[in-house]
């Protein structure tokens, strides 16, 4: 199901926060359980988490946001109405703010959160090219991480 474009003009995540992330302390890569709902006792946004593994402020890191950022920009405006993530990653800035991302490979989506408020929403999908979640599979499985059940 689609949804208007009009709803999500800018489809770009907060510039000052993004501005930030280069320089981050620390990251954390999760492997979350996309549904259906379990209560669990470690939680990432909803979604129970299945691993963490620290991450340091790797290239790898930032080019797996950097590769949402610009799939962003390049968005055609086609939108998937499902959410069900199978990605987190967690970023300290150097102030001091905690930045979230629940990533969305499925429907292109992800959801930024700063120091547990939402954020901001981005599509970065298109009907041409669809970014793989590939890299962030390979760190988790490299480091015994289990993994999410993945779709169909």
């Amino acid at each position: 199901m689609a949804a208007s474009a009009a709803a999500y003009p800018d489809n770009t995540f907060s510039p000052d926060v993004l501005a930030a992330l280069p320089d981050a302390t620390s990251w954390t890569l999760l492997s979350i359980d996309p549904g259906p709902y379990k209560k669990t006792a470690d939680e990432f946004h909803g979604y129970p988490v299945l691993g963490r593994l620290p991450l340091s402020n790797s290239k790898a890191t930032l080019n797996a946001i950097h590769e949402i950022v610009e799939a962003a920009r390049n968005w055609d405006n086609s939108i998937a109405l499902c959410f069900w993530p199978r990605h987190g990653l967690s970023a300290i800035l150097k102030d001091g703010r905690r930045v979230d991302f629940v990533i969305c490979y499925e429907c292109v989506q992800a959801k930024m959160f700063v120091d547990g408020e939402f954020g901001d929403i981005v599509h970065f999908g298109t009907k041409r090219t669809k970014i793989s979640p590939a890299p962030l599979n390979d760190l988790l499985k490299a480091h015994n991480i289990p993994m999410p059940p993945q779709p169909d």
